[in-house]
C-alpha cells in the first residue's frame, strides 16, 4: 500500500501543491488528473524522489521511503518519465537490466540470472523480438513498453506514470495504457499515473484524483459512479463540458461554444 500524509510540494520553497493526503492499494491503477500547471507532475516526482517534498511523508507499507537514499528508495519506488532520457544506442535488453540497478554493489554487473529476468520482462510486454535490437531505433509506443519492462523488472511495489502517453498516436497511446493496467492488476503492483485525458482515466484506472487550486479537489472510484457527480466535478475543471455514457462507459465531452 502507498500512503500519502501532509504532502506539500514545490520548487525553491513555493508550494504548488499542499497537504496531500490519499492512499492506494496493490492491484490498482490511480489517476491523477488536473489542468496544466496544477502540479501533477511536482507531486509524482515528489514522491518518486525526484524533488525533495516541502513536508510530509511517503509510506510504502508502513515505510517513510522519502528519508531513504536513492537507491534503497528504487527498491520501493519505481518512475516512469515522459519520455526516456536515453541518447545513446544501447540493445533493449541492456535498457530494460537498468531496472536491477538498485540491487547491484558499486562495482557489480548484472548476472546470466538478471539477464534472464530481463528476457522474461521483456517477453511480458510482448517484445521478444526486439530484445538485441537498438533502443533508439524502436519507435515511440515502443519504446515505452521497454521503459515499463524496466520498470517491472526493479520489482518495486508501486509504480509511478508521469503521462506515459504524452508522445503516442492513438493506437499506441491505448496500447501503453491497456498494458499497464493489466500488468498492475496482475502483477499486483500499486500503480499512480498522471493524464490529460478524463476519459482515459475513465476507462483504465480504478481510482481517480483530481487536482485543482493547489489540494485535491475530490478523489473517487471508477466502479461506482454517478453521472450528475461526473458532470458537477469535471465542470470545475473543464468548464462547459457534458458527460455522456456509451455501452456502460460514461465519456466526458466539450460543449459547443
Amino acid at each position: 500500500m502507498l500512503e500519502i500524509k501532509q504532502l506539500s510540494v514545490g520548487y525553491n520553497g513555493e508550494t504548488i501543491v499542499e497537504n496531500i493526503n490519499f492512499c492506494t492499494h496493490s492491484g490498482k491503477l490511480t489517476a491523477l488528473l488536473g489542468l496544466n500547471g496544477a502540479g501533477k507532475t511536482t507531486l509524482l516526482k515528489t514522491i518518486s524522489g525526484l524533488l525533495s517534498p516541502l513536508s510530509g511523508h511517503c509510506l510504502v507499507n508502513g515505510r517513510d521511503t522519502l528519508t531513504l537514499k536513492d537507491k534503497e528508495r528504487g527498491k520501493y519506488l519505481s518512475y516512469m518519465p515522459q519520455r526516456p532520457s536515453i541518447i545513446y544506442h544501447m540493445p533493449v535488453e541492456d535498457v530494460v537490466l537498468m531496472g536491477m540497478t538498485p540491487y547491484l554493489g558499486m562495482f557489480e554487473t548484472p548476472s546470466k540470472k538478471h539477464r534472464k529476468m530481463a528476457r522474461e520482462m521483456i517477453h511480458l510486454v510482448g517484445m521478444d523480438s526486439y530484445t538485441h535490437d537498438s533502443f533508439l531505433h524502436l519507435s515511440e509506443g515502443q519504446k515505452q513498453l521497454i521503459i515499463v519492462a524496466r520498470n517491472l523488472l526493479q520489482q518495486a511495489s508501486v509504480m509511478l506514470f508521469d503521462e506515459p502517453d504524452s508522445a503516442l498516436d492513438f493506437k499506441n497511446r491505448h496500447m501503453i495504457l491497456g498494458k499497464i493496467k493489466q500488468l498492475i492488476k496482475h502483477q499486483n503492483r500499486t500503480g499512480i499515473i498522471t493524464l490529460h485525458d478524463p476519459n482515459d482515466a475513465l476507462y483504465y484506472c480504478d481510482q481517480i484524483i483530481v487536482v485543482h487550486n493547489g489540494s485535491i479537489l475530490t478523489r473517487f472510484d471508477t466502479h461506482s459512479l454517478d453521472l450528475n457527480r461526473l458532470k458537477e466535478i469535471f465542470s470545475i475543471i473543464y468548464g462547459k463540458i457534458d458527460v455522456i455514457q456509451h455501452e456502460q462507459q460514461y465519456m466526458i465531452v466539450r460543449k459547443p461554444q
